[in-house]
């Protein structure tokens, strides 16, 4: 964003206005793959990260040019000649071409970070198609060899090196995943086998006709069991 009201400084200005007209990111081309790299998430915060380092050094630079004037200004008190309070010339075009770059880079960043945040909260909505899409069947996700996901929700590990279930969208969070294991999954998994086999066994009984049976209840189906009475729960901090 302009740190100067348009008008204040006419090279700031100019500056500005070229740099900004100049940003692929601001102003993305028509041409295919120049503005698609930029909605990958992992492009994203690479350019995030890139555009802090340059900040940074733009920043870094105009405190040196500003520490430059101010041991000029010094230099002439001891001389006993005038000091001006600002910079001139070609000093104060120096500046006002990094404060535009400056400027024009924190509006770049800004954008990137808009699109980073769409970008989670879209990959969050289509996440939450896939917590217990299944039911609480106990499929697990490792990464490094450690569970990460079960059954499409968050895993964390606590200060004791417990995994349990930290994703809010569960109504299993907070659950260790062994008690999930024990409580939730094996129980279930149980039910299903046995509605399973009732459903089997009216087919052969000709009591029901197979193909008029839901492809969800040939593979059974149950309610999820609720968490016990007792059971301890995890908390993210």
């Amino acid at each position: 964003m302009r740190r100067y009201k348009i008008g204040l400084n006419p090279y700031y200005d100019s500056c500005y206005d070229v740099s900004e007209g100049k940003s692929d990111i601001l102003h993305p081309s028509p041409i295919a793959n120049v503005h698609t790299l930029f909605r990958d998430r992992r492009n994203l915060i690479g350019s995030k990260n890139e555009l802090i380092e340059v900040i940074s050094l733009l920043e870094d630079k105009l405190t040196q040019l500003n520490k430059r004037f101010e041991s000029w200004q010094v230099q002439l008190r001891k001389e006993g000649k005038e000091v001006p309070e600002q910079m001139t010339g070609p000093q104060e075009k120096e500046k006002f071409m990094a404060e535009s770059l400056c400027d024009v880079r924190q509006e770049e960043l800004e954008y990137i970070e808009g699109l980073i945040d769409a970008y989670v909260e879209e990959e969050d909505k289509s996440s939450d198609a896939l917590v217990l899409c299944r039911g609480p069947i106990g499929s697990a996700q490792l990464r490094g060899g450690a569970i990460f996901m079960i059954d499409g929700m968050k895993c964390s590990v606590n200060e004791d090196g417990i995994p349990y279930i930290s994703d809010e969208r569960s109504p299993y969070c907070g659950m260790s995943t062994a008690a999930y294991y024990r409580d939730i999954v094996t129980p279930y998994q149980k039910a299903r086998r046995k509605n399973q086999e009732e459903i089997e066994k009216q087919i052969r009984e000709k009591k029901l006709i197979r193909e008029d049976v839901p492809k969800g209840k040939l593979s059974g189906s149950a309610p999820w069991p609720e968490i016990p009475a007792g059971t301890k729960l995890y908390k993210t901090i």
